[in-house]
Protein backbone atom coordinates (compact mmCIF):
# COMPACT_ATOMS: atom_id res chain seq x y z
CA UNK A 1 0.00 0.00 0.00
CA UNK A 2 1.47 3.50 -0.68
CA UNK A 3 1.23 5.73 2.43
CA UNK A 4 -0.78 8.73 2.20
CA UNK A 5 1.20 11.81 3.46
CA UNK A 6 -0.70 14.80 4.51
CA UNK A 7 -0.65 18.21 2.81
CA UNK A 8 0.43 21.01 4.73
CA UNK A 9 0.16 24.26 3.19
CA UNK A 10 3.37 26.22 2.43
CA UNK A 11 3.79 29.79 4.22
CA UNK A 12 3.73 32.30 1.61
CA UNK A 13 6.52 35.07 2.87
CA UNK A 14 5.26 38.44 2.43
CA UNK A 15 8.52 39.13 0.33
CA UNK A 16 8.72 36.08 -1.60
CA UNK A 17 8.79 36.54 -5.22
CA UNK A 18 8.16 34.14 -9.04
CA UNK A 19 10.89 34.22 -11.30
CA UNK A 20 9.69 36.73 -14.61
CA UNK A 21 11.15 36.10 -17.08
CA UNK A 22 14.55 38.59 -17.60
CA UNK A 23 15.05 38.41 -20.65
CA UNK A 24 11.21 39.02 -21.79
CA UNK A 25 10.02 41.68 -19.29
CA UNK A 26 9.42 44.85 -20.07
CA UNK A 27 9.41 46.12 -16.89
CA UNK A 28 12.72 44.57 -16.30
CA UNK A 29 14.49 45.86 -19.42
CA UNK A 30 12.93 49.21 -18.52
CA UNK A 31 14.54 49.09 -14.88
CA UNK A 32 17.91 48.31 -16.31
CA UNK A 33 17.73 51.07 -18.86
CA UNK A 34 17.08 53.31 -15.93
CA UNK A 35 19.72 51.88 -13.90
CA UNK A 36 22.67 52.07 -16.86
CA UNK A 37 21.73 55.69 -17.10
CA UNK A 38 22.21 56.71 -13.50
CA UNK A 39 25.28 54.84 -13.63
CA UNK A 40 26.72 56.77 -16.37
CA UNK A 41 25.56 60.16 -14.67
CA UNK A 42 27.18 59.07 -11.65
CA UNK A 43 30.01 58.45 -13.54
CA UNK A 44 30.16 61.06 -15.29
CA UNK A 45 30.35 59.41 -19.08
CA UNK A 46 28.38 60.57 -21.93
CA UNK A 47 26.86 57.31 -22.73
CA UNK A 48 23.05 56.49 -22.25
CA UNK A 49 21.10 53.06 -22.68
CA UNK A 50 17.39 54.17 -23.56
CA UNK A 51 14.72 52.12 -24.57
CA UNK A 52 12.81 53.91 -27.27
CA UNK A 53 9.48 52.70 -28.91
CA UNK A 54 9.80 52.13 -32.30
CA UNK A 55 7.43 54.87 -34.56
CA UNK A 56 4.45 53.09 -36.61
CA UNK A 57 6.07 54.10 -39.51
CA UNK A 58 9.68 52.10 -38.27
CA UNK A 59 6.82 49.18 -37.63
CA UNK A 60 5.82 49.62 -41.20
CA UNK A 61 8.92 49.42 -43.34
CA UNK A 62 10.06 46.74 -41.11
CA UNK A 63 7.28 44.73 -41.35
CA UNK A 64 7.55 45.07 -45.36
CA UNK A 65 10.82 44.07 -45.38
CA UNK A 66 10.07 40.80 -43.08
CA UNK A 67 7.08 40.09 -45.84
CA UNK A 68 9.51 39.45 -48.33
CA UNK A 69 10.90 36.02 -46.59
CA UNK A 70 10.16 33.21 -47.47
CA UNK A 71 7.12 32.03 -45.39
CA UNK A 72 7.65 29.30 -43.47
CA UNK A 73 11.62 29.82 -43.33
CA UNK A 74 13.49 30.26 -39.99
CA UNK A 75 14.38 33.93 -40.61
CA UNK A 76 10.73 34.48 -41.75
CA UNK A 77 9.51 33.17 -38.17
CA UNK A 78 12.66 35.12 -36.37
CA UNK A 79 11.80 38.70 -38.20
CA UNK A 80 7.78 37.71 -36.89
CA UNK A 81 9.27 37.54 -33.40
CA UNK A 82 11.56 40.64 -33.61
CA UNK A 83 8.75 42.86 -35.23
CA UNK A 84 6.11 41.59 -32.87
CA UNK A 85 8.69 42.07 -29.98
CA UNK A 86 9.07 46.26 -31.00
CA UNK A 87 5.51 46.13 -31.78
CA UNK A 88 4.67 44.86 -28.19
CA UNK A 89 6.94 46.87 -26.61
CA UNK A 90 6.14 50.18 -28.51
CA UNK A 91 2.43 49.70 -27.05
CA UNK A 92 3.81 48.61 -23.67
CA UNK A 93 5.64 51.90 -23.41
CA UNK A 94 2.77 54.34 -24.35
CA UNK A 95 0.04 52.28 -22.26
CA UNK A 96 2.61 53.21 -19.13
CA UNK A 97 2.44 56.53 -19.74
CA UNK A 98 -1.01 56.57 -19.65
CA UNK A 99 -1.43 54.76 -16.34
CA UNK A 100 -2.83 56.49 -13.59
CA UNK A 101 0.12 55.01 -11.79
CA UNK A 102 4.13 54.20 -12.20
CA UNK A 103 4.04 50.19 -12.48
CA UNK A 104 6.23 49.41 -9.01
CA UNK A 105 7.81 46.26 -9.98
CA UNK A 106 8.94 44.97 -6.57
CA UNK A 107 4.88 44.89 -6.06
CA UNK A 108 4.30 43.15 -9.51
CA UNK A 109 6.54 40.54 -8.52
CA UNK A 110 5.08 39.82 -5.23
CA UNK A 111 1.24 40.16 -7.18
CA UNK A 112 2.68 37.75 -9.83
CA UNK A 113 4.40 35.30 -7.38
CA UNK A 114 1.30 35.29 -5.22
CA UNK A 115 -0.86 34.39 -8.02
CA UNK A 116 0.85 31.42 -9.45
CA UNK A 117 0.06 30.02 -5.90
CA UNK A 118 -3.24 31.28 -5.41
CA UNK A 119 -4.44 27.84 -6.60
CA UNK A 120 -2.08 26.31 -3.75
CA UNK A 121 -3.59 28.80 -0.75
CA UNK A 122 -7.50 28.69 -2.06
CA UNK A 123 -7.32 32.58 -2.19
CA UNK A 124 -6.55 35.20 -4.44
CA UNK A 125 -4.37 37.69 -3.65
CA UNK A 126 -4.99 41.60 -3.78
CA UNK A 127 -4.97 43.69 -6.62
CA UNK A 128 -5.48 46.60 -4.91
CA UNK A 129 -1.96 47.94 -4.47
CA UNK A 130 -1.81 50.87 -7.57
CA UNK A 131 2.08 49.88 -8.67
CA UNK A 132 1.21 46.27 -9.06
CA UNK A 133 -1.92 46.69 -10.65
CA UNK A 134 0.01 48.99 -13.52
CA UNK A 135 2.90 46.51 -13.83
CA UNK A 136 0.29 43.53 -14.33
CA UNK A 137 -0.92 45.75 -17.06
CA UNK A 138 1.92 46.76 -18.50
CA UNK A 139 3.15 42.89 -18.38
CA UNK A 140 0.08 40.92 -19.66
CA UNK A 141 -1.65 43.42 -21.56
CA UNK A 142 -1.65 41.48 -25.01
CA UNK A 143 -2.60 37.70 -24.75
CA UNK A 144 -3.64 37.57 -27.99
CA UNK A 145 -0.36 37.25 -28.95
CA UNK A 146 -0.32 33.64 -28.23
CA UNK A 147 -3.02 33.10 -30.97
CA UNK A 148 -0.79 35.44 -33.09
CA UNK A 149 1.97 32.94 -32.12
CA UNK A 150 0.18 30.02 -33.05
CA UNK A 151 -0.66 30.98 -37.15
CA UNK A 152 2.95 31.46 -37.12
CA UNK A 153 3.93 28.29 -35.90
CA UNK A 154 1.90 26.21 -38.28
CA UNK A 155 3.84 28.44 -41.19
CA UNK A 156 6.84 26.86 -39.64
CA UNK A 157 5.61 23.40 -38.94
Amino acid sequence: TIPIIPITPQRVDTTARKRTRQKSSYLKRQSNAKSNNLTNNNNNTNTTTTILPSTPDELHTLALSYSKRHPGSNSYRKGYIHWRTLALDAIRHRLSRNLPRDADIIQFENLFFRLGVASDVGQMPSFEDAGARSGYAVEFFCRARNLADLYVDVLNG
